[in-house]
């Protein structure tokens, strides 16, 4: 989280692939719905 908040790359150390872009979006997840309906400190 540290390289995103300063808008910064993850590099590829030992994967096969290349860096990840700190705004590519397969890096997010969504909460779960039980979890956003259960708990009211979550804002849509």
């Amino acid at each position: 989280m540290f390289l995103i908040a300063h808008k910064r790359n993850i590099p590829a150390v030992d994967r096969d692939r290349g860096d990840i872009p700190y705004n590519d979006m397969s890096i997010v997840w969504k909460s779960p719905q039980q979890e956003i309906e259960r708990n009211t400190n979550i804002n849509d």
